[in-house]
């Protein structure tokens, strides 16, 4: 099941104390009919939306965000024994990618004998990311088309 956080905010006065409940009642009730669990919500009720300063609620929904992401990431070594020892799996291959900045990144496939699999980026920090993962993973061994025909 999918994640989400939920900011709403008013500043009309048009608009009373109830606006943001209102917002958060209406994204709530679509998070459930799309499959999605909300972890927070985050409000400023009667904050211009004109600049980001004294926007708590708003500053609260980015520093979440941010620690999140953060604890996707940890040195490499203990990534990859997490997932040795929690799914049994080990690298089946690597590759490289650039990052934003240019700097090359290592990125990984692990996968178990049970088809759990898990994709990893290094960064140049030697901090390692989760990206994907998932279950039915399947080796697949073909050969590629001759050149000029389609894949």
């Amino acid at each position: 099941m999918q994640r989400a956080a939920i900011y709403a905010r008013f500043s009309s006065d048009r608009q009373n104390e109830h606006s943001c409940a209102d917002q958060i009642a209406l994204c709530e009730a679509w998070a459930r009919r799309n499959s999605y669990t909300v972890t927070a919500s985050y409000g400023d009720a009667a904050i211009s939306g004109a600049s980001t300063i004294g926007r708590l609620g708003f500053a609260g929904l980015i520093f979440a965000t941010q620690a999140a992401l953060a604890a996707q990431c940890a040195p490499r070594e203990q990534v990859v024994a997490g997932l040795a020892t929690g799914f049994d799996e080990v690298r089946r291959g690597a590759g490289l990618t650039a990052a934003p900045d240019g700097q090359a990144q290592v990125v990984e496939i692990f996968t178990s004998a049970s088809g759990s699999w898990t994709i990893v980026v290094t960064r140049p920090d030697g901090q390692t990311c989760l990206v994907a993962s998932g279950q039915a993973w399947e080796d697949i061994t073909e050969e590629l088309p001759a050149k000029g025909e389609p894949a």
